[in-house]
């Protein structure tokens, strides 16, 4: 992977998954904001996979 794709990869996922986490402590959902950060953490581990293949 290239730095830009990694850079994207870690972008998308603060988009997707952390902004939802975020907004889910804001509400008071203790557990959605539980499941999005160990969404991130998951996709975050797979994106360490992908580059330390490559």
């Amino acid at each position: 992977m290239t730095k830009a794709q990694i850079a994207a990869a870690l972008e998308a996922i603060v988009k997707q998954q952390l902004d939802d986490c975020e907004r889910a402590i804001k509400a008071g959902q203790r557990t959605i904001a539980l499941n999005e950060l160990a969404d991130a953490m998951a996709q975050l581990k797979q994106l360490a996979k992908i580059v330390k293949k490559s």
